[in-house]
C-alpha cells in the first residue's frame, strides 16, 4: 500500500469520532466537486471557428 496512505489512515485511527466525520464530510465533498468537472459538455465545430474573430462575428449583427 502507498505510504500516504497508511499515513493518513494511522492519523485517522487516533483522532476522536467527531474528527473523523469531519473527515468523511470533507472527502464526499471533493468526490462531488471531482464529478461536476467531468460533467463538461463539448461540442464538434470541425473548425468552423479557426480563423474567425468570434467577438466581431458575435457584435457585428446587433
Amino acid at each position: 500500500m502507498h505510504p500516504t496512505k497508511e499515513m493518513i489512515k494511522s492519523e485517522i485511527d487516533r483522532m476522536p469520532d467527531e474528527m473523523v466525520e469531519k473527515i468523511y464530510e470533507f472527502i464526499q465533498t471533493i468526490r462531488k466537486s471531482e464529478k461536476q468537472h467531468e460533467k463538461i459538455h463539448t461540442y464538434s465545430l470541425n473548425g468552423r471557428f479557426d480563423h474567425k474573430d468570434i467577438r466581431e462575428e458575435a457584435y457585428c449583427n446587433l
